[in-house]
């Protein structure tokens, strides 16, 4: 699995995983003063994304990646009391998809 990893820059099979470090990478630099979990959260967001498209659960014909999103949730999540918070996680990832710059808190998602 790791030799997905190895070339940082490296297009293809090894794209999500690199954004999924990124955002590893951002969590562990978060501390009091500098806060990087917006940061963090877009990193993860687009591991999933491009793992979907990747791996061939998105995008099926004329589906919204909500939609796909919710299928692989309803798979392996449903009737677990995140499902719902992740749901909003992924409304919220796709508004910020065309913006240039990240909100400065999440918790107003899970406070919803």
């Amino acid at each position: 699995m790791f030799w997905h990893v190895a070339t940082p820059r490296q297009t293809g099979p090894a794209t999500p995983f690199n954004h999924y470090l990124t955002g590893l990478g951002y969590l562990s630099k978060t501390d009091v003063h500098r806060q990087f979990e917006p940061h963090a959260f877009a990193e993860m967001y687009k591991a999933m994304k491009l793992g979907m498209s990747q791996y061939g659960d998105w995008p099926p014909p004329g589906k919204p990646y909500r939609e796909a999103f919710e299928a692989i949730l309803e798979k392996t999540m449903s009737g677990l009391p995140d499902y719902k918070t992740l749901v909003k996680f992924c409304e919220v990832g796709e508004d910020w998809r065309n913006t240039s710059c990240y909100p400065r808190r999440l918790i107003s998602v899970m406070s919803e």
